[in-house]
């Protein structure tokens, strides 16, 4: 599959128009202008529904909790709904939830490569780790 940008943007009046501006997600798939883009829509309170359909988990995505105890990191990997649901689910605090996922060897690859680099334990390295991830998927 190829990559998917996710954004949710506010819908602003342009003339007698409406306008949704995607500018840097169509530069963060390698477009320019001419060139081809499909974009797919849904209402902000459908977003995790649409994303697990597109993610082809059924209603399910799959995520990385990452804890800390006595500061020794662990990742879990967890199947949601939603990063919020996992959140709401978990029964501690999470440093970070990283993901969607699209399927669990994805995540279990991602899990490996996250116990190699050993990024400390913040939720900005470890979402800047996830980047990367994401990055030499591609």
């Amino acid at each position: 599959m190829g990559r998917i940008v996710e954004t949710t943007e506010m819908i602003k009046k342009q003339g007698n128009s409406w306008a949704v501006f995607i500018k840097s997600e169509a530069e963060a798939l390698g477009l320019e202008v001419g060139d081809m883009m499909c974009v797919l829509c849904t209402t902000a309170d459908n977003r995790e529904n649409a994303l697990s359909m597109l993610y082809g988990n059924g209603p399910y995505m799959f995520f990385i909790a990452v804890s800390e105890d006595d500061g020794k990191i662990g990742y879990d990997i967890r199947k949601s709904i939603s990063e919020r649901s996992l959140r709401l689910s978990l029964d501690f605090e999470p440093v970070a939830i990283l993901g969607p996922v699209l399927t669990l060897g994805e995540c279990m690859r991602l899990k490996d490569r996250l116990e190699r680099c050993e990024p400390e334990p913040s939720e900005k390295a470890l979402k800047e780790c996830f980047k990367r991830f994401l990055s030499d998927s591609d």
